[in-house]
């Protein structure tokens, strides 16, 4: 079972590893030279394996347009020569860093860092939420309805999921770390929360982007994932 549970969590970690590299080397993230670098440096090192400086040159590069496989779009179209000398450089200190190179690793923290990278600031969503209407709400509103929508913004961020008035986002209604989620379910106008204890009901929200908030739900959740397995190293080291 154990041998199985692995298994499939390299299986994972390959199509999470090939998502981010499509979207790194597509060019869908705005990133510095330097970030550029350090992404395609890790993917040589899991594509090619370690640094040789004897075969990994500039002509190596220029060769079946390698950089073209590896890097950002914005940073290598712009200067390609010295995108590449600047990623060969990363390249060796990549390898110097860790070496010999595990595949899986190599992975990992490549995955981390989009994660990371993708998540570093909280993106919101314009949805309504469905809220429950109290007894005495509706007595007052002399309405028979029993879920209220109201306009909020749905916030995303590496550590919690958030709604807050669209006019002040700095004030915020509700908020749930992503360690407590506990389900998710994705519709075409809908998108449901369950926070298990955490939450006595369902948080649901209608939206017409229900696609991309379960995309950076995953990607939160792996983000967590993987910060959680490298703090349990660090606690066992």
């Amino acid at each position: 079972a154990t041998l199985g549970m692995e298994v499939d969590g390299f299986h994972h970690l390959q199509v999470d590893f090939q998502q981010c590299s499509a979207a790194v080397v597509g060019g869908d993230y705005r990133m510095s030279a330097s970030q550029a670098h350090r992404f395609a440096a890790l993917q040589c090192q899991i594509v090619y394996g370690n640094f040789d400086e004897a075969i990994h040159n500039e002509i190596f590069f220029m060769s079946d347009k390698r950089l073209e496989l590896v890097c950002a779009k914005e940073h290598r179209s712009t200067c390609p020569d010295m995108c590449i000398r600047q990623v060969i450089a990363a390249w060796a200190l990549e390898d110097r860093l860790d070496s010999p190179a595990v595949t899986a690793d190599a992975q990992r923290r490549y995955v981390e860092m989009c994660c990371s990278f993708r998540t570093s600031k909280t993106i919101n969503f314009n949805v309504k939420w469905r809220r429950p209407i109290d007894d005495e709400s509706r007595s007052t509103a002399n309405d028979t309805k029993t879920k209220l929508e109201l306009d909020v913004l749905l916030g995303l961020c590496p550590n919690s999921i958030s709604l807050a008035y669209p006019d002040d986002p700095t004030v915020v209604i509700e908020q749930h770390s992503f360690d407590q989620l506990k389900r998710y379910a994705c519709g075409k106008r809908t998108f449901n929360f369950d926070f298990g204890v955490y939450r006595d009901a369902y948080l649901v929200v209608l939206t017409s982007e229900s696609e991309a908030i379960q995309q950076l739900v995953v990607d939160y959740i792996h983000y967590w994932q993987i910060h959680n397995k490298d703090s349990g190293k660090e606690e066992a080291g």
